[in-house]
């Protein structure tokens, strides 16, 4: 079962319809695999919210998948998102920022789809815990203090609002998906504008909420930097913790300046990037990019 949400112009509302077929992304042309021909309804099950049903044969390929979107409201959208087909299912409590195809692709063709899919949830939450902020459409209601003002700031950046204490939503600052604007960036002072009476817990916003970046879609992707991170992260993680060699090799290779195989001698960067975060610039110079601002509005 592979999900949709549907915000349209910062709301979260049901759309005329909504149409999808499965891709399988291999090298060479793409090839759809269901249905045989044209595209499949997919259905609702909440407001806003769609989701499309693939029973993968026994004999499919494994690998990387995508599903191709139609959908018809106020104007027309195409794009894809990305999936993959394993040969067992893995534990996910949460969907990662990162396929377990993407770190094959990197030559990590030994360690199992289980080992990499549990490194990718702890890279992902990692992540999350740095930056305070995640990087997919959540589905979410908060309970918010009012400020008297006429704006209210959320923590999170806003994807689509449902309704504002079950009230139509309000004004939605989200432009970066709307109009694609990043100047000014809505994701970083997230905000709606209402009424919002002074007060404790005393406003309840319900939403599609989520660090996205624009690709097309209606509710955007992942940023391809998290990505990239994550997948760092990840193999950074791969080694088992009785392999210490093999781990601190994984940590340790950004500060690689030199290496002779045949007398076993290398050198490092003795300049350390000591601090909170991984100590590797490749990794932490990205994931200060996506750090929310300290105090950022109420959740």
């Amino acid at each position: 079962m592979l999900e949709l949400f549907t915000p349209v112009d910062g709301v979260l509302r049901d759309v005329d319809q909504i149409e999808y077929a499965i891709i399988e992304r291999r090298e060479g042309p793409a090839a759809q695999v269901f249905p045989e021909t044209g595209m499949a309804a997919a259905e609702r099950i909440g407001v806003g919210h769609y989701v499309a049903t693939y029973d993968v044969p026994g004999d499919a390929p494994l690998g990387r998948y995508a599903v191709r979107w139609q959908v018809r409201a106020v104007g027309e959208w195409r794009f894809e998102t990305r999936f993959e087909v394993l040969a067992a299912p893995v534990e996910a409590p949460l969907p990662g920022y990162c396929l377990i195809q993407d770190l094959r692709d990197e030559g990590f063709e030994q360690v199992s789809d289980a080992r990499i899919a549990r490194c990718i949830e702890l890279a992902s939450r990692y992540i999350e815990s740095v930056t305070g902020r995640f990087f997919e459409p959540r589905r979410q209601s908060l309970t918010l203090d009012g400020g008297g003002t006429c704006e209210l700031l959320l923590d999170q950046p806003i994807i689509a609002v449902e309704s504002v204490d079950g009230r139509p939503a309000a004004v939605v600052y989200g432009r970066h998906l709307s109009q694609g604007l990043a100047l000014p960036d809505d994701r970083e002072s997230p905000r709606l504008r209402l009424a919002a009476p002074r007060g404790h817990q005393n406003v309840r916003v319900s939403g599609l909420f989520g660090y996205t970046e624009p690709d097309g879609s209606l509710a955007g992707r992942t940023p391809r930097l998290i990505r990239e991170v994550c997948m760092r992260l990840v193999a950074r993680e791969l080694p088992r913790l009785a392999d210490v060699g093999a781990r601190e090799d994984a940590r340790q290779r950004h500060r690689l300046l030199q290496e002779k195989t045949r007398e076993q001698s290398y050198s490092l960067d003795k300049r350390l990037h000591r601090g909170g975060l991984t100590g590797d610039p490749d990794i932490d110079d990205i994931l200060v990019q996506f750090m929310r601002p300290v105090g950022l509005g109420a959740a």
